[in-house]
């Protein structure tokens, strides 16, 4: 694993940033349309923005987060490489990685890995349905 890069900001003075992951070419992060909300509200209206990810192992699914919120599932052809990198941490250390967060079809998306984002780039196809739009706790019909 490479040390982390010196460009990145830190949020906070004290806090380690996280050691790089090695992603190879790179890879766009899987169940867009279920993340559609914290991609929104980290991304505002424009694209494509840079996001910076840390990579947190779950049970079924190692999951991309960024400034605390989950932004998607890493596919499954590179999830056991993460979780091999995952596994050789050190207590309080974090692996992550910079993306870029992309509008395809009206969807956002992430790219994880070196820039710049491929424009042919695969998306994986989504199997978890977004939960569908509420005010004051009521479904709105679409």
């Amino acid at each position: 694993m490479d040390s982390p890069s010196p460009s990145r900001r830190r949020a906070l003075p004290w806090a380690r940033p996280p050691r790089v992951a090695d992603v190879g070419d790179g890879f766009v992060l899987a169940e867009a349309a279920a993340h559609q909300d914290p991609l929104a509200a980290l991304a505002g209206r424009s694209a494509p923005v840079h996001l910076d990810v840390t990579f947190v192992d779950a049970p079924e699914a190692v999951v991309a987060v960024s400034r605390n919120r989950n932004v998607g599932f890493v596919p499954a052809s590179h999830a056991e490489a993460i979780r091999a990198q995952l596994s050789l941490l050190r207590p309080r250390e974090r692996l992550g990685h910079e993306a870029e967060a992309f509008v395809r079809d009206g969807v956002w998306h992430v790219w994880v890995g070196p820039g710049p984002r491929p424009t042919d780039v695969e998306i994986p196809v989504d199997t978890i349905q977004p939960k569908p739009r509420r005010i004051a706790g009521v479904p709105l019909e679409r």
